[in-house]
């Protein structure tokens, strides 16, 4: 007699405002996977069925808000089913459409300057996570490859390609769950985590996979690839954009699968053929390392962190990086021209006129700024009093070495060596090790050296290790404290350091030291590798220097004790601040609360460099903390002896430092030392800012030839001048503090003359610039005629600021309206003559 099975059917409306899309999706798997029953999901609109346990079948069915559909239940558990899925589709579905991940890429506001707005051309807003502007044809990173000589013969064994198919999403699975249970992924990135996992366990896809191997005797390479594109059509087929973006993640997923069956053999670098913007979901540090340095001018990734190694990386070759931009650049056509504006967070698509004449005025701004900087390169920082402190640079790799040097680094003053341990199957030898460490001395040309041993753990999980799960991570077991357990590690690692030593002046640091004892066994260890090298009579240098990062705040109470043990410190800001604040910068809820200019922050600092100056030790700085230029007058009145910065920031600082006194930056510190709050210690700052530039005019302020077409270029010229000078690092607000009074009311007072004024607390200190225009434009003046002649004032918006502007407004307006006033100003053949004709005119002395 046979069993009747059973069948039950349930009718409902996607309630779904983004139709039934991943998150949903895989939620509603996630609810019958453990049922026998065949449960399937038609659309009843379109008539497509879908496997209800695939996440890609069920996105494949396209289904879309206020779409009726139909679930059907067949088999012996298909009541509890039944009741499972109801309960799921009534109470639980509506809440699995909040904050997907895809939803908060590409929507970033940003503020447009008038001239780009006035383009009329879209743009891709995203994270700017490396400052800059590069410009290039778009390449894709392609999620899937198999290798170019794939040679499987006349005869495929379908069970041994069975078997490395199962075997290669095993390891998937146990990557993405030990990247889960790491503790770092933030809620967005455990969601992307999660579809990525029920991607490669789809059931609808591997029964292609395995059909094709089975049925067809093709390879599981051959096999995978099919089954991912027959699949990725699908998902391009559906009217949702949200599906449609899936495919990214699909290619992704099931490249990475194709790499764990064929190891090596799967060549994933992209050769760049002239100026490029690579355009990815993601790139691994070895990935961008392959990419032609000389012809990336720009990167856009849709997943990446700030604090991600490729972004760090991208940091230190000056690769102008947006993050957090989303599939929406599926929609970027192969090979187009595009233009990565990492400053203003946007990816230009569309090249017109008035795009061309913005650019061409930020390249000209960029090129004034470097020339002033190349003069610094070859130069020590020193300040206006004579006082030096050493600027240096961090780095991941030997070739980086070479860059940082060329850039005016006085050595390296971190040298991260995780990246030689990460994306790779096994621990780099100790040979391959001493081979970078060798490179790197000999790159420094004789400059120092700081190699920081590896710091493994937390945000920088290491497969091979099998690192526990850990619910805090990042004050769990990482770095010197796993040293104990992967002893062998950490002396190869020691040996290849010693070997290389002898190739230049490298020096050994241990990161996240909290106690002394830490400090001996690490020293104990040292001493052992000497004894080791000693006995197979290899070189090195036995007066190697070693030292620690600060960065547990705990070590900072004891910097007498452990000076007796180590030659200098190291302050890594970045943790630090972290660790004292209680806030994670990574944590976008809290990370308002991670501020460098914290007081609590500044004193902690004062105390490590007092202790250890006061005990002969050096004392220098690694953190994002010392590659801000707003930073350097505190960190020079802290008497630090030196700090290090990723390299394209280097030339800068030296400016920035040849324009302060150090003497001066010391009463700041004291000054900022009894500051109760943030926003005291900022106020400070700004109003010693203002004491560094007496002058409200110079002769850089003034241009005699100018060339702009038309008023919102005038602004930015204006703004770009400024910052050229040194007296702003805010150009873009600067502009459009500018506009904010042109709303107001209109600058042309007439006679050919404007004045742009306002206030703005972007500035450092009071300034005018005065422009003479090779060409009349329209200003909107009060008697309607063009104008040629521009004075434009900005005031340090701040206690001090006053009237300020409106004193120096009313004596040019009643300057303008004198005839010998006006031709006299027409008439000066210098920038210097011109300065000192205001001067004497306006009274600028009393402002």
């Amino acid at each position: 007699m046979s069993v009747q099975t059973i069948t039950f059917e349930y009718e409902f409306v996607c309630p779904l405002p983004n139709g039934l899309h991943a998150r949903p999706a895989n939620c509603f798997e996630q609810v019958i996977v453990n049922f026998a029953s065949d449960i399937s999901v038609v659309n009843l609109n379109s008539n497509k069925k879908a496997n209800g346990k695939s996440v890609l079948s069920l996105i494949g069915a396209d289904i879309k808000k206020g779409d009726k559909c139909l679930v059907r239940i067949q088999g012996n558990d298909a009541k509890p089913a039944y009741d499972a899925i109801v309960e799921f589709i009534e109470h639980r579905m509506p809440d699995c459409d909040a904050a997907l991940p895809e939803v908060v890429y590409g929507t970033n506001e940003v503020v447009l300057p008038p001239i780009l707005e006035d383009a009329g051309v879209d743009v891709i807003s995203g994270s700017p996570v490396v400052p800059g502007i590069g410009r290039g044809k778009a390449v894709f990173f392609e999620g899937l490859k198999l290798p170019e000589s794939l040679d499987t013969g006349d005869f495929v064994d379908a069970n041994e390609e069975l078997n490395e198919v199962e075997r290669a999403v095993s390891e998937f699975n146990s990557d993405i769950a030990a990247n889960l249970s790491s503790g770092k992924a933030t809620v967005i990135e455990r969601e992307i985590l999660d579809t990525h996992l029920s991607i490669a366990n789809d059931v609808e896809l591997l029964n292609e996979i395995r059909y094709l191997i089975s049925e067809k005797g093709v390879s599981a390479g051959e096999a995978i690839v099919s089954a991912v594109e027959h699949f990725s059509k699908v998902l391009k087929m559906a009217k949702s954009k949200l599906v449609q973006e899936r495919v990214l993640d699909l290619q992704d997923v099931y490249s990475q699968i194709l790499k764990k069956i064929y190891h090596g053999k799967i060549d994933d670098s992209v050769k760049l053929e002239s100026h490029s913007v690579c355009i990815a979901g993601n790139l691994t540090p070895s990935q961008f390392m392959s990419l032609d340095k000389e012809k990336l001018k720009g990167m856009v990734l849709s997943r990446a962190g700030n604090t991600s190694h490729t972004v760090i990386l991208a940091r230190s070759f000056g690769i102008p990086t947006l993050t957090g931009v989303g599939e929406v650049c599926l929609n970027i056509e192969s090979g187009k021209e595009v233009i990565v504006d990492a400053d203003l967070g946007i990816i230009v698509t569309e090249i017109n006129e008035k795009v061309e004449r913005y650019y061409a005025l930020e390249n000209r701004k960029q090129k004034a700024i470097a020339q002033k900087y190349a003069a610094f390169k070859e130069k020590p920082a020193i300040t206006k009093d004579g006082s030096s402190i050493e600027v240096m640079a961090n780095v991941a790799t030997a070739d980086e070495v070479k860059i940082a040097i060329a850039n005016g680094a006085q050595g390296i003053g971190l040298f991260r060596t995780e990246i030689l341990f990460m994306d790779r199957k096994e621990a780099p030898s100790e040979d391959e090790q001493f081979e970078e460490y060798r490179k790197a001395a000999e790159n420094a040309k004789g400059n120092q050296v700081v190699i920081r041993t590896f710091d493994i753990g937390g945000d920088k999980p290491i497969g091979y290790l099998n690192l526990p799960k850990e619910e805090n991570p990042f004050l769990g077991y990482r770095a010197v404290r796993i040293y104990r357990e992967y002893e062998n590690l950490f002396k190869d690692q020691l040996r290849a350091i010693l070997r290389a030593s002898v190739y230049g002046n490298l020096k050994l640091m241990i990161p996240m030291i909290s106690c002394v004892e830490e400090v001996l066994w690490v020293k104990e260890k040292v001493k052992q590798v000497k004894e080791e090298l000693d006995s197979e009579s290899i070189s090195y240098n036995s007066d190697i220097k070693l030292g620690i990062m600060v960065e547990v705040p705990a070590i900072a109470f004891i910097i007498p004790r452990v000076s007796k043990e180590v030659d200098f410190f190291s302050i890594g800001t970045n943790d630090l601040t972290q660790y004292l604040l209680a806030a994670d910068r990574g944590n976008e809820k809290v990370k308002f609360l991670y501020n460098s200019n914290h007081p609590a922050l500044l004193l902690l600092i004062k105390k490590i460099v007092d202790d250890a100056r006061a005990n002969g030790t050096w004392v220098g700085m690694c953190g994002e903390m010392a590659g801000k230029a707003e930073n350097l007058p505190i960190l020079l009145g802290l008497g630090l002896d030196e700090i290090s910065m990723a390299s394209p920031f280097i030339a800068g600082i030296k400016a920035e430092c040849a324009g302060l006194d150090r003497a001066l930056c010391e009463e700041l510190v004291a000054k900022v030392l009894n500051c109760a709050s943030v926003g005291q210690v900022e106020a400070v700052v700004a109003e010693q800012s203002h004491k560094d530039f007496p002058a409200v005019i110079e002769a850089g302020l003034v241009d005699l030839h100018v060339d702009c077409t038309d008023k919102a270029e005038i602004i930015k010229y204006t703004s770009d001048i400024l910052c050229i000078n040194g007296r702003t690092n805010y150009p873009l607000e600067i502009e459009r503090d500018f506009w904010k009074r042109e709303a107001a009311y209109s600058t042309g007072l007439g006679h050919g003359f404007a004045v742009p004024h306002c206030k703005s607390k972007r500035v450092k200190c009071h300034s005018i610039c005065v422009f003479r225009l090779n060409k009349p434009i329209e200003w909107n003046a009060i008697d309607k005629k063009p104008v040629d002649v521009i004075i434009a004032m900005v005031i340090k918006d701040g206690e001090n600021a006053g009237n300020s502007h409106m004193r120096i407004f009313s004596r040019l307006a009643k300057k303008i309206l004198h005839e010998k006033f006006r031709n006299k100003l027409r008439a000066l053949l210098s920038e210097r003559e011109v300065v000192s004709f205001l001067y004497d005119q306006l009274g600028l002395t009393d402002i």
